[in-house]
């Protein structure tokens, strides 16, 4: 899209005057992204911000020499977003027409790497079922939100102040949750119309590589993930606005007066910077899409800079889903944030320490239904008892309703801090009397356990098997990367259509087994008694 902004009417242009205005633009607008990036200091979150801000600014007052500018900044913020230091150094680079013009030909143009990178990753979120398990991940996590201010307002009985959660604030959070649902699905429904979105997010494509018709059809699994993302974060902005409107108004209102619903009604309406503030950023966390912390954007980079999406294709997503199992955890205090939160007292304390406490108690749950057979974890270490396990209808990290298990395990990040309970007390089973003495290893192994199962690590989990076991685990990663060519919604419409697990002794074998048709003519999977091995019970056909 640059190219064709700048190089193209370049190009043509044989009078001075417009290479003036040209340079003018650029020279003009690269001045003020320099000065945002001053007074921003490198905060990615306010950048971003500013930078979203100016160009909206520009866009709605239209200025013929700042036309190309303004595009070329947006193209720009949409590819380094979360990359301060890269963001600064292209505006430098396109301060001049000749600079924009190197910037077009050498920093625009998407390589071939970008573009089968941006297919292949579109195609692992293809499928039904992943698309399925994000609503299911953000409605569970949307309805944790209820307990835990509830319990907030709970501990702030217990102390004095007047910055506390009020017991109205849970409901007050529910009505806007479903107030927003409306506009959330007006919203989803523009998103998936239009095509407007920030690739950026669960995407975590700098912009579009694959250009035309063809680009775009490729990219819709990233606009169906981004139309999903708006239902939930206008759904937990509605919510976060109402549950902050009615802590301001009862500051100065009694809950029963007419003067009260109508501060809260205008409150909604119109926030103040403060409250507009934690809405955008509860929007951002509850949909596990705030920017990246230093250490992640480094690893970002890393994985971009070495080519290693294949391997770690996804990493902000991930990330947030991890900070948010742990703050649900007792090593809270690991999470930045939730420090930040403990250290500014009040209701943002009690919200962080109640998040603890409805965690543990999940946690506590999950653990006593472990012990009596009703949720599984991983497993037996033991490969041949877990297969006896297996052969007798059990099934790992799932639930089991009535004499059918169903994976729980994409539920995030709720799913994975039931994983790690679930290990906890299945390898406390299998510990000896020694070992139980040595809580922080059954700790670490559980932990291990659940985080290396989920489906965003499963990459890196395979190449360190591969690489640490490549007689046992090698093949298995080779046919694992050969069949991850099929896109996801091909090969789990081949997967919902067959009742049985296949064999997979080759790499074509493994590309097969994603094929709808091609699936059925390899062997079924059989269990120890010679069994054919059925596919998992889904709840609703489709259902994680």
């Amino acid at each position: 899209a640059l190219a064709k902004a700048l190089a193209i009417p370049i190009k043509k242009a044989k009078a001075l005057k417009d290479k003036t205005n040209l340079s003018a633009g650029a020279t003009k607008l690269a001045e003020e992204v320099q000065e945002i990036l001053l007074d921003t200091a490198g905060d990615p979150k306010e950048l971003a911000r500013r930078l979203d801000r100016l160009t909206t600014e520009k866009e709605a007052a239209p200025q013929p020499e700042l036309s190309l500018g303004v595009k070329q900044l947006r193209e720009l913020i949409a590819k380094y977003r979360d990359d301060p230091a890269m963001l600064k150094k292209m505006t430098q680079e396109i301060s001049t027409p000749e600079g924009a013009l190197k910037f077009a030909r050498e920093k625009m143009a998407a390589t071939t790497w970008e573009k089968i990178v941006e297919a292949w990753k579109s195609g692992l979120v293809s499928g039904p079922i992943t698309h399925l398990a994000n609503v299911m991940g953000n409605t569970t996590f949307l309805a944790v939100r209820t307990p835990v201010e509830a319990l907030a307002a709970v501990i702030g009985a217990f102390r004095s102040g007047p910055d506390v959660v009020h017991m109205a604030e849970p409901l007050a959070r529910i009505v806007g949750s479903l107030h927003g649902t409306l506009d959330g699905l007006k919203v989803a429904g523009a998103v998936m119309k239009t095509g407007d979105y920030d690739l950026g997010k669960k995407g975590e494509q700098r912009r579009h590589a694959i250009e035309g018709t063809t680009g775009e059809v490729i990219r819709l699994p990233f606009r169906a993930l981004a139309a999903e993302d708006a239902l939930f974060r206008t759904m937990n902005e509605r919510g976060e606005a109402y549950s902050l409107a009615v802590r301001s108004a009862l500051k100065d209102t009694h809950p029963t007066t007419r003067e009260f619903r109508e501060r809260v009604a205008d409150l909604v309406q119109h926030p103040t910077p403060e409250m507009q503030a934690e809405i955008t950023t509860a929007g951002d966390r509850f949909t596990f899409n705030l920017p990246l912390g230093e250490k992640g954007q480094v690893v970002q980079q890393l994985v971009r800079e070495w080519h290693l999406e294949w391997a770690v294709p996804f990493v902000r997503t991930p990330g947030n889903i991890l900070k948010e199992l742990t703050r649900m955890s007792p090593f809270a205090s690991f999470i930045k944030e939730w420090r930040v939160d403990y250290n500014k007292g009040g209701a943002a304390r009690d919200k962080a320490l109640a998040e603890v406490y409805v965690g543990s108690s999940i946690a506590a749950v999950v653990t006593a239904l472990t012990l009596s057979g009703k949720i599984s974890g991983a497993g037996n270490p033991d490969q041949s008892k877990a297969a006896t396990q297996r052969a007798a209808g059990w099934q790992a990290y799932s639930v089991k309703i009535g004499d059918k298990w169903y994976a729980y395990q994409r539920l995030q990040p709720v799913g994975t801090l039931m994983g790690v309970s679930a290990d906890i007390a299945e390898v406390w089973e299998h510990l000896t009397p020694t070992e139980r003495d040595r809580v922080p290893k059954m700790i670490a192994i559980a932990f291990a356990n659940a985080v290396t199962h989920q489906t965003f690590l499963q990459g890196l989990t395979n190449i360190v098997n591969a690489v640490s076991d490549p007689d046992r685990f090698g093949p298995r990663f080779i046919q694992g990367m050969a069949g991850s060519v099929v896109p996801g919604a091909v090969a789990q419409t081949a997967q919902l259509s067959d009742p049985l697990i296949r064999e997979i002794h080759s790499s074509y074998d493994a590309v097969l087994n994603r094929i709808p048709g091609g699936r059925q003519s390899l062997y079924p999977k059989r269990d120890l008694f010679g069994v054919e091995i059925p596919n998992k019970d889904r709840l609703g056909w489709v259902t994680p």
